[in-house]
């Protein structure tokens, strides 16, 4: 059996069937739609299915560079690994960066000190690295991969990887809404397990182009 994408239109049909609610009484559609987004913003925080990567030119003598959030759509993310990939952005010659603390930075500071990056950490919505890059590092690459946390779904269709833990979400919250409180319990529990499971699962997409995966790094 295939599975294909559906539109938001065809997961409110379904749960409205699911509820004995096919036309518009007590659970609007404004309610549904909002419930979709939501569902699928805490299934991304529990599945971190939407990976993606941003890169950009280090400066010299530069240690913090400012994230900024291309879509201005309000997402999160949560930066997981930072790669120096020298010169040219070919992958060969890439080093995993060492996440630190600047607590622990400061004591491995030196007057003077530049040269090819070996730490990062996130502070201040910015991406510090250390030591800074020297002259010689100039327009150097780095790599950010981060997992993004959409504020609102954009886009018009929910894959079929989103679309059980979408139903138990919305059927959890449409039941909360009803006042039947152990019947929302029991699918917000389920979606969470059955997200929870997808996440040991490594079910992860690389959403490269996705509408709402978009990073810049900027100084």
């Amino acid at each position: 059996m295939a599975y294909t994408d559906k539109t938001k239109a065809a997961i409110k049909t379904e749960v409205r069937h699911l509820i004995n609610e096919e036309v518009a009484m007590f659970i609007t559609d404004t309610d549904l739609e909002a419930w979709i987004d939501r569902g699928i913003n805490h299934i991304a925080r529990i599945t971190m299915y939407d990976e993606n990567h941003g890169t950009d030119s280090l400066a010299s003598g530069v240690t913090a560079y400012a994230i900024t959030d291309t879509n201005a759509d309000n997402d999160q993310i949560q930066i997981a690994n930072v790669l120096y990939l020298g010169a040219v952005n070919d992958g060969d010659n890439a080093q995993s960066l060492t996440k630190t603390h600047p607590r622990q930075t400061s004591h491995n500071i030196k007057a003077g000190e530049d040269g090819v990056p070996s730490e990062w950490w996130v502070a201040d919505n910015k991406i510090h690295v250390w030591p800074p890059p020297s002259g010689n590092e100039n327009n150097h690459i780095i790599d950010i991969y981060y997992i993004d946390y959409p504020d609102t779904y954009v886009e018009a269709n929910v894959p079929p990887y989103l679309q059980e833990y979408t139903i138990l979400y919305t059927l959890s919250k449409a039941y909360e809404k009803m006042e039947r409180f152990a019947a929302a319990e029991q699918y917000m529990s389920d979606t969470t397990l059955t997200s929870a499971r997808a996440a040991n699962n490594s079910l992860r997409v690389f959403a490269a182009g996705c509408a709402w995966s978009s990073l810049a790094i900027s100084i």
